[in-house]
C-alpha cells in the first residue's frame, strides 16, 4: 500500500478516483506507481491521506501483467 497525504497546494484523491493510476517521474519518464484506492476521509478531494495499490508489489503486477500481458515494465 502507498499513500500520499493532502498538503496545500497539492492534489489527494476523490470520491470516483478509484482504479485511476498514481503517477510518479522515473529519470523523466512518468511511470505508473499505484492504482487509487480509497481516502482516510470519504468524499473530500483536499483533505486527509490517499491509499494506493502498490503496482511493484509481485503479487498485484503478476495479476496486471495476466489481463494485460503486453504491459510495459520498467
Amino acid at each position: 500500500m502507498l499513500e500520499t497525504v493532502y498538503a496545500s497546494p497539492g492534489s489527494a484523491a476523490c470520491s470516483g478516483d478509484s482504479g485511476g493510476p498514481l503517477l510518479l517521474a522515473e529519470g523523466g519518464i512518468w511511470a505508473v506507481a499505484g492504482i487509487t484506492s480509497a481516502t482516510s476521509i470519504g468524499g473530500s478531494c483536499a483533505m486527509g491521506t490517499s491509499y494506493y495499490a502498490n503496482i511493484r508489489n509481485p503479487e498485484i503486477k503478476q495479476y496486471i501483467l495476466t489481463l494485460v500481458p503486453s504491459a510495459v515494465q520498467r
